[in-house]
């Protein structure tokens, strides 16, 4: 459930023969780290690239990899098993890399070659326990940048007006065999319904607060009222699949700063395939296997259900990969509710 995107901290470096880079965010340590590459192998963060940091890894020797550990603070002392582990690969690659997810049992392992640039690797609803991620230089030289690692949270927060035929209902209300209406016109049926309690007093507002989308900000009535998802629900727009904390300008789509501190819960919406609803009036995704339903509260109600496929749609992560139109329309939107939007 957290989203590490390397914007945390202060700028470290390390280089040599044997290097070490040490990291900490929302709760969880890790170490990056090399040995035997050579005196110019390098592991550097970027705290500060726009919204956005990364980590650049530099290899001069073939085969000899990186490895980066989750060494504390994980409740299970190993990697996010089940919660829809994402690495989006940096702008910046040189060279031939390979990205393994290593597993307690190296029959587990998930292994990607030949990683390009901006590449999502996606290991979906995964239940394996992974202790490391090794990237490895095949070729001498070389330089691969990562801009994201995350267990994504994409869930509607409680309350938020789902429309179905009989009319709106809150998503807390919605049970296995409703109708449900989807953006396309259609009607589909509820599988399932996921929870997930947010503690506020351990959690990171910036990874985990919802974001609230206002009334009109998209187009005329749309959404209906102010939407509030987490921040990687993605809202059907012009035919992508945009994730809600890409679409913040500070105005019309903010962060909210503060929630309950008693908590606060999101829910997700399952039906037979990955489709757009209409919640608060603006089409939004149901569940898809990003993250694992051992992730939710009540996910044991639903692991034997089969996995669900994303739609194809291309989805934005961030807001600078958000295309001009998208961006044109928050702006108009914005002069139209009487805000000036500033840039995110």
């Amino acid at each position: 459930m957290a989203e590490f995107e390397f914007d945390f901290g202060a700028t470290g470096a390390a280089t040599g023969a044997t290097a070490t880079l040490s990291l900490t965010d929302e709760g969880v340590n890790f170490t990056l780290s090399t040995s035997g590459n050579g005196v110019n192998t390098s592991i550097a963060q970027f705290p500060n690239l726009g919204a956005d940091g990364y980590l650049s890894i530099t290899g001069n020797t073939l085969a000899q990899p990186f490895t980066l550990d989750v060494t504390a603070g994980n409740p299970s002392g190993s990697f996010f098993a089940g919660n829809g582990l994402q690495l989006e690969i940096g702008t910046f690659v040189l060279g031939n890399w390979d990205v393994t997810f290593v597993a307690s049992n190296a029959a587990d392992n998930a292994q990607f070659t030949n990683v390009t640039v901006g590449q999502v690797i996606d290991l979906g609803s995964t239940s394996t326990v992974f202790n490391e991620i090794r990237f490895t230089p095949n070729s001498a030289g070389g330089i691969l940048t990562i801009d994201r690692l995350d267990a994504t949270l994409l869930c509607f927060l409680e309350g938020t007006k789902i429309a179905t035929p009989e009319g709106e209902k809150a998503v807390e209300e919605l049970q296995a065999g409703d109708l449900v209406r989807t953006a396309d016109g259609g009607t589909t049926t509820v599988e399932w319904l996921g929870r997930q309690p947010i503690d506020t007093t351990l959690s990171n507002p910036a990874k985990t607060n919802p974001i609230r989308i206002r009334a009109g900000a998209l187009a005329d009535n749309v959404p209906a009222r102010d939407l509030l998802v987490s921040p990687d629900h993605a809202i059907g727009i012009d035919g992508y699949l945009v994730n809600a904390s890409a679409l913040i300008n500070g105005t019309t789509v903010t962060r909210e700063a503060r929630m309950p501190s008693e908590g606060f819960t999101y829910f997700h919406v399952e039906t037979g395939t990955h489709e757009l609803l209409l919640a608060e009036g603006c089409a939004a995704e149901t569940y898809v296997d990003f993250i694992g339903r051992d992730g939710f509260a009540n996910g044991a109600e639903r692991l034997a259900a089969p996995a669900i496929p994303e739609m194809a749609a291309p989805r934005i992560s961030a807001a600078r990969h958000l295309p001009p139109a998208i961006r044109e329309t928050l702006a108009q939107r914005g002069e139209a509710l009487g805000l000036t939007v500033r840039a995110a």
